[in-house]
């Protein structure tokens, strides 16, 4: 099938849902035969069978079709499927027909349960694609199997946003909370950030700096990655990449933050505070100016 003489770019469109179930057990079952983990199978069969059909995807995607139709795998969406997806992006996918697979950051809306602003990769044929595909999916809660003779419709994006569940009409102060609230997520995507010193001496950088590095440098990052300290005096420069000079360190793996401390000869005092300035060249931190 080619799909890209259709406007369609997601597979809940492009695929039956006989496809999809049938290429996620497909999956399981090869890595079971090679001693792999069971849903990392179906992951690697969906993408595989997007590539195939020229549809976008994300982890929110490949996780909700695994919910639907395989609700008894175990996995973090969050954590499991996206690193999954980005181990695979960095060690290169398979193309599509009209060429290599391209990474495109989004953030989310609204159109899900997902908190509004979240950063999220979609996998797309061309970056046009990626930023107009509706990715944002509900992934179902673990429950029974489908039946195989009446199997539920592909999970899409819904077309309005999805409202706060509530049994009564929220009143005015509460929307103006909730709207205050979203309007603070999606503030925060682009704020600067701030590292604050925890208890224990070690200055933290949190995981919002290497989200909004990663988006800088179109790059993407992930916990168990390294990244590269270089001090000048009171300046340090977190680096993707690595300099003449500078110290490698590991980026925490679940939490995406990095921890460390003081080389001055003087500890960090805890709860302290000091700006981050996202760059081309990474995350810069003036050790002089604390908040």
């Amino acid at each position: 099938m080619n799909a890209y003489a259709t406007t369609k770019t997601s597979l809940s469109d492009l695929a039956t849902p006989d496809e999809i179930v049938t290429a996620i057990n497909q999956g399981i079952l090869a890595a079971i035969r090679s001693n792999g983990t069971d849903y990392l199978g179906a992951v690697d069969a969906l993408i595989a069978l997007c590539i195939y059909h020229g549809a976008c995807f994300s982890s929110g995607e490949i996780a909700a079709w695994i919910r639907t139709y395989r609700p008894d795998m175990t996995f973090s969406a969050r954590n499991d499927i996206g690193s999954r997806l980005r181990s695979r992006y960095r060690s290169g996918m398979t193309p599509y027909a009209s060429g290599r697979v391209v990474q495109v950051s989004r953030h989310t809306t609204g159109f899900s349960t997902t908190p509004i602003g979240q950063l999220v990769y979609v996998y797309a044929p061309s970056a046009l694609a990626g930023q107009a595909h509706p990715f944002e999916l509900t992934a179902p809660t673990p429950g029974a199997m489908p039946d195989p003779t009446n199997l539920p419709d592909a999970p899409v994006q819904p077309d309005t946003l999805v409202k706060e569940r509530s049994a009564r009409a929220p009143t005015t102060r509460k929307r103006t909370r909730s709207a205050q609230r979203r309007s603070a997520r999606r503030h925060n995507v682009s704020r600067p950030s701030t590292a604050t010193v925890h208890g224990n001496g070690r200055l933290c950088v949190p995981r919002a700096a290497f989200e909004a590095l990663s988006r800088t440098l179109s790059t993407p990052l992930s916990g168990g990655d390294a990244v590269y300290i270089t001090r000048d005096g009171d300046d340090v420069t977190i680096a993707a990449a690595a300099s003449p000079g500078a110290t490698p360190y590991t980026l925490v793996r679940r939490r995406l933050r990095l921890l460390f401390a003081s080389r001055s000869g003087a500890a960090f005092k805890p709860d302290t505070r000091y700006r981050i300035v996202v760059t081309t060249d990474g995350l810069t931190i003036d050790l002089s100016a604390p908040l």
